[in-house]
């Protein structure tokens, strides 16, 4: 690994910690909040997050299946 490389990677670890750090201490306290987000959500974004998360993997995992007898492996 050459030097900016790591120097980059350094930076882009410290900036992640600083930012984890900071919104630690603006967090909730309770886990409840943490998986309802704090009830500031409504339901509508609440269905369309859930469904985006689980279209997005059963559509990849459906890719992969697909491509497989094929040769794609990759896809």
């Amino acid at each position: 690994m050459q030097v900016m490389e790591a120097s980059i990677l350094g930076v882009y670890l410290v900036a992640m910690i600083i930012l984890g750090a900071s919104f630690t201490r603006r967090a909730h306290s309770s886990e409840s909040d943490y998986w309802t987000a704090g009830k500031s959500i409504s339901t509508m974004v609440g269905a369309f997050a859930l469904f985006a998360a689980l279209a997005s993997s059963s559509s990849l995992m459906g890719l992969l299946a697909q491509g497989s007898p094929w040769g794609f492996h990759f896809f």
